[in-house]
This record gives C-alpha cells, sequence and structure tokens, in this order.
C-alpha cells in the first residue's frame, strides 16, 4: 500500500481518536457526527440551504408560470433542489445538500396529503414534469437534462448517505463499525473531488474550444452518466458489504495500474499549448500535424484554454485519486477477511472505470 498523504493521515488520526474516545452502542441513534468531523459545519450548511431554497421565485433554469402549473408540488421541489445545488463546494456541502433535499422530499409528500413517500417517487414526478422539455427546443431540452443530470447526482449521493448512515457489519464490533464509517465518509470524500475535478477538466478542456447549441445537453448527460455508474457501484458495495447475506464479487474489468493511470493524470498535469493543438487535430481526424493543420488548429483554438488552470485542477485529481486508493485499501483491510477480496474486485474495476473516463476526456469536443 502507497504511503498515506499528510491530510489522510490526519484524517485516521481522528478517526482513531473519536473511535477511542466515546463509546458506541447499536441502540443509540446514529448521528452525522459519529463518521464526520465536521458534522457542526454540514448541520449548519443544511439549515442554511433550507433559507435559501424557500426563494423559489429566483430559479435560474426555469420560470415559467405555465410550466409549473403542471405539477406544482413536483416543480417546487425542483426549484429547491436546483437553487441550492449552486452553493456546493465541498464534500460536506454535497452531504448538506443531501440531506437538505431529503427533508424537502417529506416535504413534497405532505404537500400532497401523505404521510409517508418514497424519493423515487418524487423524482419521478420531477422527471415526469421535465418530459415537455425533452421534446421542446433545443434550450428546453438542455434545461431537462440539466435537471436531470442533478437528479441523478442526488441520486448517488443518496445511496452514499444511505450506505454510509446506516452501514453496519454483524461480523465487526461496534467500534469496528464506527470505524469504517468513518472511513467511507473519506472514500466518499475523496469521490465528490474527483468527480469535481473531472467536471472542471471537461469545462475547462475537453469542451474550451465547442460552443455549439448542443453542448449543455452533452455535458449534463455526461455528468448524469458519471453519478450514475457509481450509484450502480454503490449497490455492489452494499451487496458485499451486507453482514445478513452478503454476496461475494468478481469481475472481468481489464486492470489499470497505478503507474498508468498516473501517467495520463500527468498528461493533464503537464499540459501545455502544443499539446492542446496536437490533441485538436487528432480530434477532427488529422492522420499527420502538417505546418497548415497545424496553423488551422492554433487559429480556431486561439485563447480558450487555460493551461495554468487545467494543470491546478489536475493536481487535485492527483491527489483526490491518490488518496481514495489508500482508502480502498485501509476499507479493506478492516472489513472481515472473506470479504476483502470481492471489495478489492469491485475497486479494480472503479479504478478502470475512472481510468477510461479520463481517457475519455483526451478527445476534445469540436
Amino acid at each position: 500500500m502507497k504511503p498515506l498523504t499528510s491530510r489522510t493521515f490526519a484524517s485516521l488520526l481522528f478517526l482513531a481518536f473519536f473511535v477511542s474516545a466515546s463509546a458506541y452502542s447499536p441502540q443509540e441513534k446514529i448521528s452525522i457526527s459519529d463518521y464526520i468531523s465536521n458534522a457542526t459545519y454540514v448541520e449548519v450548511k443544511k439549515s442554511d440551504m433550507m433559507k435559501m431554497s424557500s426563494y423559489t421565485h429566483n430559479f435560474a433554469y426555469v420560470d415559467d408560470a405555465e410550466f409549473e402549473s403542471q405539477d406544482p408540488s413536483a416543480y417546487w421541489l425542483m426549484n429547491r433542489m436546483l437553487q441550492t445545488s449552486q452553493s456546493i463546494e465541498s464534500a460536506d456541502d454535497a452531504w448538506a445538500w443531501e440531506m437538505m433535499v431529503d427533508e424537502s422530499i417529506r416535504e413534497y409528500h405532505r404537500r400532497l396529503g401523505r404521510k409517508d413517500g418514497s424519493d423515487k417517487l418524487a423524482l419521478l414526478a420531477v422527471e415526469e414534469l421535465m418530459g415537455s422539455y425533452y421534446a421542446g427546443n433545443q434550450w428546453q431540452m438542455n434545461c431537462a437534462c440539466g435537471v436531470m443530470s442533478w437528479v441523478a447526482y442526488y441520486d448517488t449521493l443518496s445511496s452514499y448517505y444511505r450506505y454510509i448512515h446506516y452501514f453496519k457489519d454483524c461480523d465487526l464490533t461496534p467500534e469496528q463499525n464506527k470505524w469504517i464509517k468513518g472511513l467511507l465518509y473519506l472514500e466518499y470524500t475523496e469521490w465528490f473531488n474527483m468527480n469535481k475535478a473531472m467536471k472542471e477538466l471537461l469545462l475547462e478542456y475537453t469542451v474550451a474550444a465547442a460552443g455549439y447549441s448542443a453542448l449543455p445537453m452533452q455535458i449534463s448527460c455526461t455528468h448524469d452518466k458519471w453519478a450514475s455508474d457509481r450509484n450502480k457501484e454503490l449497490e455492489i458495495e452494499r451487496c458485499i458489504d451486507d453482514g445478513f447475506g452478503w454476496k461475494p464479487y468478481s469481475t472481468q474489468a481489464e486492470e489499470v495500474s497505478v503507474e498508468k493511470f498516473d501517467e495520463l493524470v500527468a498528461f493533464y498535469k503537464g499540459i501545455n499549448k502544443k499539446a492542446i493543438i496536437k490533441q485538436y487535430i487528432a480530434s477532427w481526424g488529422g492522420a499527420e500535424t502538417t505546418a497548415k493543420d497545424y496553423k488551422e488548429a492554433k487559429d480556431r483554438i486561439g485563447n480558450s484554454f487555460d493551461c495554468a488552470k487545467i494543470s491546478k485542477i489536475a493536481e487535485r485529481y492527483a491527489l483526490a485519486i491518490s488518496n481514495w486508493r489508500d482508502m480502498r485499501e485501509w476499507i479493506a483491510e478492516t472489513l472481515p477477511e472473506e470479504k476483502r477480496s470481492s471489495y478489492r474486485a469491485l475497486t479494480r474495476q472503479i479504478h478502470t472505470r475512472l481510468y477510461n473516463e479520463l481517457l475519455e476526456l483526451k478527445q476534445l469536443w469540436i
């Protein structure tokens, strides 16, 4: 296992102290402070988002009375989700946002006279509301895809929340369970950091020189796929970690070495105008870089790319993927021995997917 970064090691020291400093009873009410070191901040952020979400008159995506009249409750829920999503900067922010949306979904059902209702039913109403926009003009389709990408993102965060918040392996002691919950939250944090960096690379590098009308829709669909893929993997993880009826897991995914992955990350870290021009020519199918091709590519690219910014994003991604690998191995080591090979197999599969997604971003959209 690679040496831990200073930030990761500090987080683990906190967990070690936290687990040993307080007894944990299975009957005790679960609190986010059981696994989040910044729990107070998360609660305050959620409260701030609840206040912010009440100002639904200032909706950046859709402000259409006729559209709202089709399903006022679904419109209200959609409005709250998207209005507050703009304030997400960190993994803790995203966790607070998930909790805020959970409360909003409960309020959505109360508005419809229901004592209880699932999040799937509420999100389906939002999806159905956006249905008419899918059949509209390009701007409306862009809006619809933007909304649904946030729905997919919430769905993944919700899966993370249920997985971590209610994690309990009956083969482990209460303190071991609490330790793993903390590690799982750190793994989630690094996933968030990688996902955020990927979104920024998509904007600053992959689509920086693109400007066609359907671009926002394609970007949203890409975000949707990234979130949905992680959600599917979380389902597998829950099956592995289930203490009552866990299922072994294996994968046929081709393994990508750490060295190969880091070499790809190094491409973005060391990005320069010459490399972008070369990739730009390759993106339109140019077999060889002639002087004419080079000049045309240079002219078309102009000042669309900020190489220094791209490099800094890649540095953050490099740190996140390194920490993520450490977290996955720590979690595997903490699991009962019979589950470790299954968890590591899934980690290899995720590692390969992350590599392929980063590789796809090299192909410039023009």
